[in-house]
Formats: C-alpha cells, sequence, structure tokens
C-alpha cells in the first residue's frame, strides 16, 4: 500500500487510509497493488486511489477539503463499484442489448497534432491511431475539462 502526497500526512491519517485501503483489497483473491495519491488543488484535496487486482484495475478520484476526507471519499465510492461488481451477475445479455452501433474503420497513421485538428473539426469525443513515430495504436479522448488524454496500451498487452 503506497500513499503519496503533495502535503505531509500525519502518521494518524496515513494509518486510517491505510486500514481503510488494505480493507478493500481483502475484497479480492489476489492484490497486486494499492496506490493512494493525493494532490493540492486550489482549496481541495483530490485523491485518487487506484487498485490493481485480480486481473484488473479498479480507480476512484474524489475531491475534499481535507487530505483524509478526499481519501475516504475515494475509498467509500470505490467500496460501492466493488460491490456493485461482486453482486450477482445479470443473466447473459445477448451483443444487441448491450451494443447499439457498431462502426467499422480503417485505423490511420497519423500525428498527434493531425488527430487533435480532426477531433476538433469532426466534433467527435475520442479518436482511435496509429502513431506515426511509434507504430503504436493509440486512443486520444476529450476530457471533462476539455483538454486531451491519450491511451497508449502496453506493447505486451496487445
Amino acid at each position: 500500500m503506497k500513499i503519496d502526497c503533495d502535503d505531509p500526512v500525519s502518521d494518524e491519517d496515513a494509518a486510517k487510509i491505510s486500514d481503510r485501503v488494505v480493507l478493500l483489497t481483502h475484497r479480492f483473491s489476489r492484490t497486486e497493488s494499492a496506490e493512494v495519491s493525493v494532490r493540492k488543488k486550489n482549496n481541495w484535496f483530490k485523491a485518487e486511489l487506484v487498485i490493481v487486482a485480480d486481473g484488473m484495475t479498479v480507480r476512484s478520484e474524489k475531491l475534499g477539503s481535507t487530505i483524509i476526507e478526499a481519501a475516504l471519499m475515494a475509498a467509500d465510492y470505490l467500496e460501492s463499484q466493488i460491490a456493485k461488481y461482486q453482486a450477482p451477475i445479470p443473466p447473459e445479455r445477448n451483443k444487441d442489448e448491450l451494443v447499439v452501433r457498431e462502426k467499422h474503420f480503417s485505423i490511420r497513421r497519423l500525428e498527434i497534432n493531425k488527430v487533435v485538428s480532426e477531433m476538433e473539426l469532426s466534433g467527435h469525443d475520442f479518436f482511435l491511431f496509429q502513431d506515426i513515430d511509434s507504430g503504436e495504436v493509440r486512443l486520444l479522448y476529450r476530457r471533462a475539462d476539455g483538454k486531451y488524454g491519450l491511451l497508449v496500451p502496453h506493447a505486451n498487452d496487445i
């Protein structure tokens, strides 16, 4: 369990956060890592909790007025998500119920600045492409703050 924070965290708060996250990790059969990162954002603290377990990554991000409040809110939210995931799985649904549209397209080799331009012109929120420099498949997406994020899969995962 790792806690990374811009501001100093008291031993008492670190212990509370650690205990709470360890309880969450017990919901899985095999936990690879658990990490809490807290960053100061204006007058707020933004806590991000990431647990890698049972072959998946679960994540939560919350704002609070203190480090401990933000971290515990992130843990509470993640606990509710885990409970939902570990609830009995509903009966199998067919693809037609889950996927409402299927689109086929060619992945083009582009530079990142051209991808941004195409996204802005098309109004799309994401764009799948092959990076012209690395040859890797990447996904550029528009974040809630209007900036862009880039998803880059690990080469050995493809």
